[in-house]
């Protein structure tokens, strides 16, 4: 595809100068005008054909020569809470591609990003607005953006050309206990999986993990981001685990109690399932 995705950071940058900005959850768009139509790609080349009928009216107007880059409020909590509070739904616009001429420069492409949408006059578009700051501010505008309810930033660097290789996120994470309730299995693709011996009705492909409500215990999400040795481990022994706690991490708590992107951290043997009740 015509994006790359950004890298997760892990250490802030030391030094230099950057462009951050918030990261809004939804889902990746690249959004242009083909052949008379506008159309509108996720990350992994599939057409949103929802979002593309939200955009209809503003056919005449839309640019043909330009992929604007942007994240809509589509497809997540956090998206549904703003549409329900706007009254529409929105794509949060953070950068465009030029077919010809592309500006490497990133706040002389920022500035003329805002004045095409300005003269787009599209409803359903919204810059996303950044600051420059050295590096040492990073982490206490990363503070401030959690506080007002984004899912991270995105940090850009001023002295690279265009390229998402030179962009980095840096989102919340969120880690919380769970109960094994169970497990889903499945057959493993992976070609060194002919080398354990794995039962016939397959290895673990999720563990079930629940949360005490009303005194009941309720599934509430199904995790399969483990590393393979776990995922073994619960595959031969699974009577083990039930019952037991477990930590996960995630990058949004929905109001069921579930965790956005979730994966398997450790198993808590210090903590047990009643402990978690009275919590």
């Amino acid at each position: 595809m015509l994006y790359k995705p950004c890298v997760s950071i892990i250490e802030d940058p030391t030094q230099g100068s950057y462009l951050v900005e918030p990261k809004f959850d939804g889902i990746f768009t690249s959004i242009r005008k083909h052949k008379g139509k506008i159309e509108v790609w996720s990350r992994r080349g599939e057409r949103k054909i929802t979002l593309e009928g939200l955009l209809k009216d503003s056919l005449d107007k839309f640019p043909s020569d330009i992929w604007f880059l942007g994240e809509a409020e589509y497809g997540s909590q956090a998206g549904r809470i703003a549409v329900e509070k706007r009254g529409y739904p929105v794509i949060h616009i953070f950068d465009m591609v030029e077919a010809k001429d592309e500006d490497k420069d990133i706040v002389k492409r920022k500035t003329r990003l805002d004045r095409l949408l300005i003269k787009l006059e599209e409803k359903h578009f919204e810059l996303v607005e950044g600051i420059i700051i050295r590096a040492k501010k990073i982490p206490e505008v990363f503070k401030q953006y959690i506080k007002q309810g984004f899912e991270g930033i995105v940090i850009k660097d001023l002295d690279k050309n265009f390229s998402a290789e030179n962009w980095w996120k840096k989102k919340k994470v969120l880690t919380d206990e769970f109960i094994i309730m169970g497990y889903e299995f499945g057959q493993a693709d992976w070609e060194y999986i002919k080398n354990f011996e794995v039962p016939k009705k397959g290895i673990v492909g999720n563990i079930v993990c629940g949360l005490r409500k009303d005194n009941k215990l309720a599934q509430v999400m199904r995790v399969g981001q483990m590393p393979f040795s776990i995922r073994l481990e619960l595959t031969h022994n699974p009577k083990k685990y039930l019952g037991k706690v477990v930590e996960i991490k995630g990058f949004e708590r929905f109001q069921s109690g579930a965790l956005r992107h979730a994966s398997f951290i450790r198993f808590r043997n210090d903590l047990s399932a009643n402990h978690l009740k009275k919590k």
